[in-house]
């Protein structure tokens, strides 16, 4: 299916668009569009997603995003984590600790990887894992790389496909 480009607007814009299929375009193409993301202290970052305003039932003026408008489900997680993405091959129903599972590595660790430190006691790499609100120890590794893959073979276990994985090509 062809996807197209919806503009986005306001000052976090910085000239990027969404990206919707064919058939959702005539209804995206209707509203302003706007980013709504966040950078936390440590760099992590929360969204960038497309968000507009629009009239609720009752007459309020509430905010809505784009891949809310195309889907109408409450929770929604974006496939490839671009959260600007709205195709629909791109969107699936999830829960929020399902959305969590499929989110990218925070920004300012030891490690660029997902599940990865540096553990300076021992200096190697360490893996680890959360499931169900427990932190898991995978263990310590002489490589970045091999501590990764451990962290990739248990998220795919624990959260299937769900799981953002450092090595996506492999699974």
């Amino acid at each position: 299916m062809t996807s197209l480009k919806i503009p986005l607007t306001g000052k976090r814009a910085a000239g990027r668009v969404a990206i919707v299929d064919a058939g959702d375009y005539d209804l995206m193409s209707t509203h302003r569009w706007h980013v709504r993301e966040k950078v936390r202290p440590a760099g992590n970052r929360w969204g960038p997603w497309a968000v507009t305003s629009a009239r609720a039932e009752d007459g309020r003026l509430t905010t809505i995003a784009m891949h809310t408008m195309i889907t109408g489900w409450a929770l929604v997680d974006h496939v490839n984590t671009n959260g600007l993405d709205n195709r629909r091959v791109n969107l699936r129903p999830a829960t929020i600790a399902q959305n969590r599972h499929n989110s990218r590595p925070n920004h300012g660790t030891s490690s660029h990887f997902k599940g990865v430190t540096w553990h300076k006691a021992n200096g190697k790499w360490q893996a680890g894992i959360k499931i169900d609100g427990k932190n898991r120890y995978l263990g310590i590794f002489a490589s970045e790389v091999e501590a990764a893959r451990v962290y990739d073979a248990a998220a795919l276990d624990a959260f299937g496909e769900f799981a953002y994985l450092n090595f996506p090509e492999v699974a």
